[in-house]
């Protein structure tokens, strides 16, 4: 009702603009009791969308309806800052564990970076080690064969003289 209320209102300001009032408010008091109308007129007939009786209240009511509303608007906003406060324990508690999550997570990076470092300096040092290995075996056999070619060569000369 509300809305609908409110629609036709700004149907009645929207025609006032307008050469022909297509909708109009009218509001007619006579003695104590008012009524107020919102009234569609086309060239054919004028159509009541809307006919309220209003009185006056007297003071009791009045703060009858008043103290009423007043409560549901405590009973609203107390609910409102129940949640609000759910709403940020939980953000806190969501930021508490992104910080602990994102300080675990450069651990992790750092100790993933560290053992990465530590496993090229091993595989560096074990290729290392492989090579002087393979240098020393190399040489070794050079000079074996430079020994044994020697002797073969003085044999050879031996057995030529």
């Amino acid at each position: 009702f509300p809305g609908k209320f409110i629609e036709l209102l700004e149907f009645c300001i929207q025609s006032s603009r307008e050469e022909s009032e297509r909708f109009v408010a009218h509001l007619v008091s006579r003695g104590g009791l008012s009524h107020f109308n919102v009234v569609e007129t086309n060239q054919f007939k004028q159509l009541c969308h809307l006919s309220l009786q209003l009185r006056p209240g007297n003071d009791g009511a009045i703060k009858k309806y008043l103290a009423a509303r007043l409560q549901e608007f405590k009973v609203a906003n107390s609910r409102l800052k129940l949640s609000l406060q759910d709403s940020q324990s939980t953000l806190g508690d969501k930021r508490a564990e992104l910080e602990r999550t994102s300080a675990e997570l450069r651990e992790l990076k750092e100790a993933s970076g560290r053992i990465a470092s530590e496993l090229r300096a091993q595989h560096a040092a074990a290729l290392n080690e492989q090579k002087e290995k393979f240098f020393d075996s190399q040489t070794e056999l050079q000079q074996r064969s430079e020994r044994e070619r020697r002797e073969l060569e003085a044999s050879y000369e031996h057995k030529a003289r």
